[in-house]
């Protein structure tokens, strides 16, 4: 499970070829290296057997080290990146010319990085406070549309993060009109325009609040270089972007294969008999029914669940069938394997 913390855990790339190392590296460890051992990872990428994605970026904010950590993260992640980078904060610019670099570039994907940031001084300088959020939201919604009737690549859009500005305190969220409350209802807005499938959401917010926006913003990089976020944090932010785009290439996890002692369920079956498994009535318990719980709402969504373990598998059935604490029962997997044969 995801760890809270502050700074990203770091991972460091051991010193043998990229290849293995690539192939080695689980999707989610290449959002915890340090941004430079990243971008060192994918410049030893070779090109040979990889995929080809043509990407388009468009931002409002500095988007050269974004770029440099999306291209990495594609290449670790198999796919061969050919990124338009656009000049900075020329997204309207390159949306309505139509010799643009942007549609040279025939993408498949177009990603629009807006921050909020970019937005402090319009909002100082907006009299019309109460209906700035819908004016931005509609002008977001003609440059997806313009960029819609010129090309067949897919939009995606980060949302903002809600800004640390808060004017009245812990009163702030009650005022509509601050510009975090303008932040909060563009996200809002962003939201009903995935429901329409108008775009792919990169949700932005959520990722520098699990790390901490103190951290996540650096004003001073902001105010020195439009830097959007600490680039400790772009690796982070460049597979989460991979994860949305890869997902509409159909690299999708679609089973989750489960062992079941200290894992669903805590203790061992075959040593401590199934009264002595732990599941809600304990304090440990209560994580792997937190766990179940959990795997439940990914069944629900369309992923295989399976069972796989070494054990007596009328135990196993007895406890799936039986077990007063199992949220999880035997017709919630699609296979049950349990004997004390090799795994693989």
């Amino acid at each position: 499970t995801s760890q809270c913390h502050a700074e990203p855990r770091r991972l460091f790339l051991p010193k043998a070829g990229i290849m293995s190392v690539a192939g080695s590296l689980q999707a989610w460890q290449i959002g915890d290296l340090p941004l430079a051992k990243l971008l060192a990872a994918g410049r030893r990428v070779g090109r040979a057997d990889q995929k080809v994605i043509r990407l388009a970026v468009l931002g409002d904010a500095a988007t050269q080290h974004y770029c440099m950590a999306l291209s990495s993260a594609f290449k670790l992640r198999g796919w061969w990146p050919e990124i338009y980078e656009a000049e900075y904060d020329t997204i309207r610019q390159e949306v309505l010319d139509p010799t643009s670099g942007l549609y040279a570039s025939e993408p498949q994907f177009v990603i629009i990085f807006a921050t909020s940031q970019a937005l402090v001084h319009r909002h100082h300088a907006e009299s019309d406070k109460e209906h700035l959020a819908d004016i931005i939201a509609d002008e977001w919604r003609q440059i997806r549309d313009e960029i819609k009737s010129r090309t067949s690549a897919v939009v995606v859009q980060h949302n903002l993060v809600v800004t640390l500005d808060r004017p009245f305190g812990n009163a702030t969220v009650a005022f509509q009109d601050t510009l975090a409350g303008i932040v909060t209802k563009l996200n809002s807005r962003l939201a009903e325009a995935v429901q329409r499938k108008e775009l792919l959401l990169v949700d932005t917010e959520f990722r520098a609040s699990f790390h901490g926006k103190r951290n996540w913003l650096d004003e001073r990089l902001w105010c020195q270089a439009k830097q959007a976020l600490s680039p400790a944090f772009l690796p982070d932010l460049a597979k989460s972007v991979t994860d949305v785009i890869l997902a509409q290439q159909g690299e999708i996890t679609k089973c989750l294969v489960l062992d079941l002692d200290n894992t669903l369920w805590g203790g061992i079956l075959a040593d401590e008999g199934p009264h002595g498994l732990e599941m809600g009535q304990t304090e440990l318990g209560l994580a792997y029914l937190r766990f179940q719980l959990s795997l439940l709402r990914l069944k629900q969504r369309g992923l295989v669940l399976a069972v796989c373990s070494k054990n007596n598998e009328g135990d196993v059935l007895d406890v799936l069938d039986n077990h007063p604490d199992m949220v999880l029962r035997r017709s919630d997997f699609a296979a049950v394997v349990a004997n004390f044969g090799d795994k693989v």
